[in-house]
């Protein structure tokens, strides 16, 4: 039988340290992928020289495509998945640049392809430790009739597309910029046949063990953190907003659910929270009417961050010198 053409693609920016061992452990595949694709987000911590001083970049199976600005997973998912199916490629294995596979984890993948109905397989996550995590993973039922466990969400983090359904449904959308562009992806693919679960096959999503302390309101989950980092949320909040505008086709019950769920992140914020209260609502509430209307305004976190720091180092100095 022959084997189908596999192209991995990895998305990064400003961690070459992380990038190098995720290209590794795609090097060493017992099933090597035939072209890696790194597409390089306008890293700022040197790491095209980083590559290229160590040699991946005189290897012929990585291909570097370096981006001139900062377009966010979702952006560089959608630049690498094109020129990987553009390529020829029969399978995209999608990650960012915080995975690492397990040696046999595409050899194991390999038996999924066979089933016509397959149009993308998920992987097994752990953390930095090894310990088993859902990380974007969510199930059907486990009562099916297929000789596969069907996925409904896999993030993308190790998740292999088949490359044909990009003609049908697509490339990610690039203006999420980060956060529920997989999920959103999953929603297209599960239009035209099934994500099957490669239970075996592992990925470690090495940054997903970052200590966050988080509280549940409700079936919500919300991490506390600071202000600046915050801002970013906006991104994740506006893009599951934008999801339940274009996909829930109830009006009454998708404007209820996107008011429940501001409530309870509102909430959460008035509990939890210590300072700037008023403007996480703020930021919650842009976020969720920028997604109804489809405003993506990606450059609003970054100004709201500098902002922010501009207003810190001015309060400082005016400490320093009274």
């Amino acid at each position: 039988m022959t084997l189908s053409s596999n192209a991995a693609v990895v998305v990064t920016f400003n961690r070459k340290q992380l990038l190098t061992e995720c290209v590794d452990a795609l090097l060493h595949q017992s099933l090597p992928p035939n072209a890696i694709f790194i597409v390089d987000n306008a890293s700022s911590d040197g790491t095209k020289t980083y590559l290229k001083e160590r040699g991946y970049l005189e290897n012929p199976l990585i291909r570097y495509i370096g981006l001139p600005q900062n377009i966010g997973g979702a952006g560089g998912f959608h630049v690498g998945m094109d020129a990987a199916h553009k390529a020829g490629f029969d399978w995209l294995w999608v990650m960012d640049d915080d995975t690492e596979p397990y040696p046999d984890s595409l050899e194991i993948m390999e038996r999924f392809k066979h089933y016509a109905e397959v149009v993308a397989i998920a992987n097994a996550k752990v953390d930095r430790f090894g310990k088993k995590t859902a990380d974007g993973l969510r199930l059907y039922s486990r009562q099916h009739t297929t000789p596969y466990t069907k996925v409904r969400f896999s993030s993308f983090v190790g998740l292999l597309i088949r490359s044909c359904a990009i003609d049908r449904i697509g490339l990610p959308i690039s203006d999420f910029f980060i956060h529920r562009d997989d999920t959103e992806y999953c929603m297209r693919l599960r239009s035209i046949g099934d994500i099957a679960l490669a239970s075996e096959s592992t990925v470690a999503h090495k940054e997903v063990a970052r200590c966050q302390k988080s509280r549940q309101i409700f079936s919500h989950v919300f991490y506390q953190k600071e202000i600046e980092a915050y801002c970013f949320d906006y991104y994740g909040y506006r893009n599951t907003a934008w999801i339940e505008q274009n996909y829930r086709k109830n009006p009454i019950v998708r404007y209820l659910l996107l008011t429940v769920r501001f409530l309870c992140f509102t909430a959460a914020v008035l509990v939890f929270d210590v300072d700037h209260r008023w403007l996480r609502i703020k930021i919650l509430a842009k976020a969720n009417l920028d997604g109804v209307c489809g405003h993506f305004d990606n450059g609003f976190p970054q100004r709201l961050r500098e902002q922010l720091k501009a207003a810190k180092k001015l309060k400082i100095t005016s400490i320093q010198t009274s």
